[in-house]
């Protein structure tokens, strides 16, 4: 395929470091996001040091509200913990609003 091709949609696809693409898919009544990162290998040490920065971003936002974090964490444990389905427990787990 050539850097600039076109796809049978008329979509068309450039050569990048980095495409990202993103869809749903609905699982058990509930629509889950996702999305999928493609790099070229030339560019996956520069990519790993930006999927670092974003963790460590991340780990300190959760540092800071440690508290609401806690709390979070001890009310699905506890709606868990009720449950003896493990289908329904996993549901809590993945699910927990």
């Amino acid at each position: 395929m050539t850097p600039s091709a076109k796809c049978a949609m008329s979509s068309t696809i450039k050569c990048r470091r980095t495409s990202q693409t993103g869809d749903s898919t609905a699982t058990k009544g509930t629509s889950v996001e996702y999305q999928i990162d493609v790099i070229r290998e030339q560019h996956l040490l520069k990519y790993l040091e930006l999927v670092d920065g974003e963790l460590e971003r991340t780990g300190c936002l959760l540092r800071r509200r440690h508290k609401a974090v806690r709390s979070a964490i001890d009310s699905i444990v506890a709606a868990a913990k009720r449950v003896t389905d493990p289908e329904r427990k996993r549901d809590i787990m993945d699910y927990a609003r």
